[in-house]
């Protein structure tokens, strides 16, 4: 006959088994649920008129995503303000919108003669975050010359440099 103390060890295992199969479960429902509101979110961002340069995922216990937009014209309030409207039921991409709204307000407020707007940047994390990134104008002029961002022109600069026999 089994001890008290064994019969519990063994509960307490087949408890613990039971609430990591739940737990993966939710997990990976949750998973889901989270590449489906990016995937929207993608699709309204281009239905906006903004155009999509880069998609980053970075997984993990707290998944971080990065989304980096080009830096063309200004997307109409109006047309946001529709846009925030037809996904009012979705929390996540209507925030985001919502604060790209703002971020476009804020476009022209840096007067800096040498900077020139570079990236926007939706990161999300626990918040989401969108990021405006300004760059000397120099560095922007030299990446559209090379056909890419700064740090493409970077490392195709050391790439050429690298290959230069000394």
């Amino acid at each position: 006959m089994e001890s008290k103390s064994n019969q519990g060890a063994v509960t307490a295992q087949v408890i613990l088994a039971w609430a990591k199969q739940v737990l993966a479960k939710i997990v990976g429902v949750k998973t889901r649920e989270f590449m489906a509101n990016i995937n929207l979110l993608l699709k309204v961002l281009q239905d906006a008129g903004y155009d999509l340069s880069e998609l980053e995922i970075e997984a993990g216990l707290s998944p971080h995503i990065t989304i980096h937009l080009k830096t063309s014209a200004t997307v109409k309030e109006e047309k946001l303000q529709l846009i925030i409207e037809e996904n009012k039921q979705n929390s996540m991409v209507s925030a985001i919108l919502r604060s790209l709204l703002q971020a476009n307000r804020l476009r022209g407020s840096v007067t800096a003669k040498s900077l020139d707007l570079h990236d926007v940047l939706i990161e999300l994390k626990r918040s989401p975050n969108i990021t405006l990134q300004w760059k000397e104008k120099a560095a922007t002029a030299t990446a559209a010359a090379w056909g890419g961002s700064s740090a493409d022109v970077a490392l195709k600069a050391s790439a050429v440099a690298a290959a230069i026999p000394r």
